[in-house]
Formats: C-alpha cells, sequence, structure tokens
C-alpha cells in the first residue's frame, strides 16, 4: 500500500498510514528493510524532510542500521535534502560488505 501511494502521486498518504500501522498497538505491522527503503525513497521524492527524519528514527530504533539497501537510501535523501553531514555520518556507519568484494 505504501508503494501504490507513491506510485499515484499522493506523497504524504504513506507517511500517515506507516504510522498508523506502526504506532498501533495492536497492529501486526512490522517495518521492514522493504517498506523504510521505500519510505525513504519517498521523502526524496517529495523533499519531506521532517518525515524522513522520523523514519530514519524509526529505522535506528527497530535495528535496520547493518541494512546497506536501506543505510543507502538514507545517504541519498540527505544529500537530496542538502544535509551533507547526516549523509555522511550514516555512510561511515554503513557496514562493509565483504562478501560482494572481490579479491
Amino acid at each position: 500500500m505504501i508503494n501504490t501511494y507513491f506510485a499515484i502521486h499522493q506523497f504524504f498518504e504513506p507517511f500517515t498510514l506507516f504510522r498508523d500501522l506502526y504506532r498501533g498497538k495492536t497492529s501486526p505491522f512490522a517495518p521492514n528493510s522493504h517498506s523504510f527503503t521505500v519510505l525513504v525513497k519517498g521523502c526524496s521524492v517529495c523533499g519531506a524532510t521532517r518525515e524522513g527524519l522520523e523514519v530514519n528514527g524509526v529505522f535506528v530504533k527497530n535495528g535496520f542500521c547493518l541494512d546497506l539497501y536501506v543505510a543507502t537510501t538514507l545517504v541519498d535523501m540527505y544529500v537530496k535534502f542538502g544535509v551533507l553531514g547526516s549523509a555522511r555520518r550514516v555512510f561511515d556507519e554503513m557496514p562493509v560488505d565483504l562478501s560482494r568484494t572481490r579479491i
């Protein structure tokens, strides 16, 4: 649903849906790397700085710091917002994926 909202150019509904699902005490919804990636890309597209910071906070709180795809998307979002210090911080904290390195 989150991806569909972005596809039909309803840019703020995905954040409302995410907040409602995530904060619902009886909701079985659990964020995963895909939902974070879609939300962060959406923040970049529509310039939603506040929502991007909120998504980043939930990202860190739920332990997705080791997910390279989400971290890369966060770096991209911060660069597009012009917040280069935050982009650099996320980049520096990204784990090195040695399984993809050729020797």
